[in-house]
């Protein structure tokens, strides 16, 4: 099967704080402090391309189910108040996440937005937007920058069904939280070491209210739980 990817890149650099001089222009600088506002006023930007953006409006789905605020929510509105760009950090230390964006529109973001906050452990996103924010922000900040992580997003254009295995599908009961908390732990240690850690009692109120919508599927094979799994998003 065709496999389409995506360069994905991030971008770290030591900090220094510069006044940048930049040109009059016609965009506006938003930074919201409101997740949900701010998710109602970029989700239908980021799911025009749901795919290369699905790291973006996954966190921004998670955070906003724990109720937790993230670091920096920065958009961009021309002058004829359409949204251009925009950016999320979940925590401060980690990288400003980016979207797909233009030319044009990266090199305002950077430019409005090193005017506003002083620094920035790194930016991650879709090549060549991210590269070029990161040129213009080391432009800006007067800082060099390097190249941490070079990654590539495929999409499955074809599914082969796996062979026929013992034991059975059933979903999850209060007496299984124990076993999906340890689970989602060592899933998150393991594949997303940087991700921000919920608290324990945060992370037992996702798998309550996922137990509860039928998000989560367990394999039971022979009385033992063997697998578990969680369908995000339309399960139809």
């Amino acid at each position: 099967s065709r496999r389409r990817h995506t360069r994905y890149i991030s971008v770290t650099g030591v900090q220094t704080c510069a006044l940048p001089i930049y040109k009059e222009i016609s965009m506006r600088l938003h930074l919201d402090s409101d997740l949900t506002k701010f998710s109602q006023a970029t989700t239908s930007f980021l799911e025009k391309e749901s795919l290369l953006h699905s790291m973006i409006l996954s966190l921004v789905s998670r955070y906003l189910e724990l109720q937790k605020p993230m670091s920096l929510l920065a958009r961009v509105i021309n002058s004829d108040g359409e949204l251009v760009a925009m950016g999320i950090q979940t925590e401060p230390e980690r990288a400003l996440m980016i979207p797909k964006l233009s030319v044009s529109h990266v090199e305002t973001f950077a430019e409005l937005l090193s005017a506003k906050i002083d620094s920035l452990p790194g930016v991650v996103g879709p090549m060549p937007a991210v590269g070029q924010f990161a040129q213009h922000w080391a432009l800006f900040k007067k800082k060099h920058t390097k190249l941490s992580t070079n990654l590539r997003l495929f999409e499955i254009k074809e599914l082969i069904s796996p062979r026929v295995t013992s034991g059975f599908a059933r979903m999850p009961e209060p007496r299984d939280r124990d076993l999906i908390y340890q689970w989602l732990r060592v899933f998150s240690e393991e594949a997303v070491p940087h991700d921000p850690k919920p608290t324990e009692e945060d992370l037992y109120k996702m798998i309550d209210r996922g137990i509860a919508r039928g998000t989560y599927f367990l394999w039971e094979d022979q009385g033992q739980v063997v697998s578990c799994w969680l369908v995000a998003g339309n399960k139809q």
